[in-house]
């Protein structure tokens, strides 16, 4: 054969990365930290403590701010007039109680998973308050929406929200964000954030625009327009999430600017976003139904089978590598030296994963 592609098998390409989470990360050994749980425990209650407006239910800027009254630099800038964290700090923030919670879940811990649960009620009725009842077509520059990437990491914190505690209302916010950033806004005139390489050719295409303007009456994009990882990264975290949660058998909505999805194009849209549609396939997190027990009441829940832990589907090269490597809370991938090792045919097959075989020609010049 004078063909040059070679045949490979790209089946069992599953690898393991870990996650390092905004708070509580789970160690490797008991010998690598002498800090106790009640340590934690107590940073995070302080936390809150020093920097959660408990009257507004939302974050202050810093420890000098008597209130989270308006948007605002705080400290750094001389001012202490009442200002809030910023809406992507809150977003994280608010994803901390989520941790908080999973954790006390995971303990065994009933009376904090009671206050953390309660805790995280509060914070959403704040912060949907505060922030124009989540109505992210406000671009108004004090309270409202006017950067893309801060809408994008509302959707992350809301749809983890929602696969913690099952509410309907936060996976309705977390996709209306979402699809808002993807598709733009009638209201605001913003064409979406998505550089689609149908409309921008060659290399002006793909990625993530990182705003609009002007904020309150916007032009289309151009080319040149900024695009970061500020919007891109939390743009995949989203997407992945949703591809989770959402439900099977959705129709396929036919409106110009739909507020919800389908599985299907959450995951496409996450690789597309990328440019990697064909490197990187899935990104799965293994969830298994526990009976968890909650004032005396049985109740079936979905829990991550390894906390901390993601799969990932990929063709292993440099780029990939380096892709998922430098995603921001990827600590390493499972293997000596962090050298990704793909999972053998028995271990899929105990996490439920069926592959078959499929023979692609490509050149590739790694070993798996």
């Amino acid at each position: 054969m004078t063909e040059k592609k070679e045949k490979r098998i790209l089946s069992r390409s599953y690898f393991i990365i870990y996650i390092l989470y905004f708070i509580f990360p789970f160690p490797s050994s008991a010998q690598d930290f002498s800090i106790t749980d009640s340590m934690q425990w107590k940073a995070y209650d302080d936390f809150n403590e020093a920097l959660l407006d408990k009257r507004r239910g939302i974050y202050k800027a810093d420890t000098d701010q008597p209130s989270a009254d308006h948007r605002g630099n705080g400290a750094r800038d001389g001012d202490r007039s009442g200002c809030a964290a910023a809406i992507w700090c809150q977003a994280i923030y608010y994803d901390m109680v989520v941790n908080a919670y999973n954790r006390a879940r995971q303990e065994g811990n009933e009376a904090l998973m009671t206050k953390y649960e309660a805790l995280h009620k509060r914070i959403h009725r704040g912060e949907k308050a505060h922030y124009v009842n989540f109505n992210f077509h406000d671009a108004n520059t004090n309270n409202g929406w006017f950067v893309y990437d801060d809408i994008m990491w509302w959707s992350c914190a809301l749809a983890r929200a929602y696969a913690t505690f099952g509410s309907s209302e936060y996976l309705i916010y977390a996709e209306r964000s979402f699809c808002r950033v993807w598709y733009g806004s009638a209201t605001v005139g913003d064409d979406g954030s998505y550089a689609d390489p149908a409309r921008f050719a060659g290399s002006s295409g793909g990625g993530m625009f990182w705003e609009w303007q002007p904020i309150a009456k916007a032009k289309p994009h151009q080319p040149g327009d900024f695009r970061s990882a500020c919007i891109n990264f939390p743009t995949v975290i989203a997407a992945c999430l949703l591809h989770q949660l959402v439900p099977d058998g959705r129709a396929v909505p036919t409106a110009a600017r739909p507020t919800s999805q389908t599985k299907q194009w959450y995951l496409e849209k996450a690789i597309e976003n990328r440019g990697m549609q064909d490197l990187i396939l899935e990104v799965n997190v293994p969830m298994e139904d526990v009976i968890e027990v909650k004032n005396g009441t049985r109740k079936q829940v979905q829990r991550k089978m390894f906390p901390g832990y993601v799969l990932v589907k990929m063709v292993m090269n440099d780029e990939t590598w380096y892709v998922v490597r430098n995603t921001r809370g990827v600590t390493g991938f499972v293997g000596p030296g962090s050298k990704p090792v793909p999972l053998s045919d028995l271990e899929m097959r105990k996490l439920g994963i069926q592959e078959e075989g499929a023979v692609i020609n490509i050149e590739i010049d790694f070993e798996v």
